[in-house]
């Protein structure tokens, strides 16, 4: 959370908690509700702005599913709050009470639906254009030593996973394994 991202009012109006930026797809906003109404409302209250594709799954989820359980299941698929004194791996942690008990033992939501996988081509479109910029960068950091990027193509593709072996699609080995 950014110093920008505690957002208070006065003392006597209350605070507001905002996680993620205003132009995310994502933001969590938390009001402290008991300053805000001079103690006739003992609670925080979470809004959670969803927008583009999240926005879409989330439309799904309340319009087909229950609601009192869609509803903790998106919060819990933006933020989790974790005990990480009960694993050392934060995907082995256990929820922390508090948020356990509020949440009613809700599991993470799925945030988006699954996009659809692209052939060859449209990934080396996305990947030129993403990322055309910063290769100049590079190369001018490497002085225009090809070589150099040859190494950082060779160590990425020991890390390819089995979309990336379809993709390739074998029959064109350009790097050795």
């Amino acid at each position: 959370m950014s110093t920008e991202s505690l957002r208070g009012h006065s003392d006597d109006a209350g605070k507001t908690v905002y996680l993620g930026s205003a132009k995310s797809d994502r933001m969590l906003r938390v009001y402290d509700k008991d300053i805000e109404s001079n103690g006739q409302i003992p609670a925080y209250r979470m809004e959670l702005q969803e927008r583009k594709k999240f926005a879409d799954r989330a439309a799904m989820d309340l319009a087909y599913g229950e609601w009192p359980k869609v509803i903790p299941s998106r919060l819990v698929g933006f933020i989790d709050f974790k005990d990480h004194e009960s694993a050392a791996h934060v995907d082995e942690r256990t929820r922390c009470q508090w948020f356990e008990e509020l949440m009613d033992g809700a599991r993470k939501g799925a945030a988006y639906d699954p996009v659809p996988l692209k052939d060859r081509q449209e990934f080396v479109d996305d990947w030129e254009r993403m990322n055309k910029r910063g290769l100049g960068l590079v190369l001018h950091h490497y002085e225009g030593d090809i070589g150099r990027l040859m190494q950082l193509a060779k160590e990425g593709r020991r890390d390819w996973k089995p979309r990336h072996y379809d993709l390739a699609n074998e029959d064109t080995q350009f790097f050795p394994r």
